[in-house]
């Protein structure tokens, strides 16, 4: 932590600010939280209408089904957040019934907003598309986009400078 400190908590020179709060700001993990969209919404929504109709029909384990799926889906769309750590690792949490992906800093070539197909002009989700080394890449919907694409390519920036 000290080490941290030392290397990233210097205030720019003629910043006006204190050094122990610049090392405060880097030396924390940041967690940012998942938007959800209108489309997730709508589908939350027929999930239970089909629980709804499943139940008025007294199929019971159909309505069981949808009434699971419907726990699983909330409790996703609640708990999925992006983790920015001080070791340099970019966490993705997306709930407690799926596991926890852990990326290095070091892997992401490019990070750049992105959006789905556009009507009239207005695209239907935007996303935050993030390119690693092996070829792969995760589309995150951050509530914050800017702040977490600021944040992000900072603290790649001090990744790779640490590197070298």
């Amino acid at each position: 932590m000290d080490s941290q400190r030392k290397t990233y908590g210097q205030a720019p020179k003629n910043s006006g600010q204190k050094p122990y709060l610049c090392a405060k700001i880097i030396a924390m993990n940041r967690i940012f939280h998942a938007r959800i969209v209108p489309g997730q919404y709508l589908f939350l929504l027929l999930v239970a209408a089909l629980a709804f109709w499943a139940l008025w029909e007294k199929n019971i384990l159909l309505a069981a089904a949808c009434m699971l799926w419907l726990v699983f889906l909330i409790e996703r769309l609640i708990h999925t957040t992006y983790t920015l750590t001080t070791g340099g690792t970019l966490l993705i949490d997306r709930g407690r019934f799926s596991r926890r992906r852990e990326r290095p800093l070091s892997d992401i070539v490019s990070v750049e907003r992105a959006s789905s197909m556009q009507v009239a002009g207005h695209a239907l989700v935007r996303y935050v598309l993030v390119h690693y080394k092996d070829g792969k890449y995760d589309a995150l919907q951050p509530v914050k986009e800017e702040e977490f694409i600021r944040l992000l390519t900072k603290r790649m920036d001090i990744v790779g400078k640490d590197r070298t």
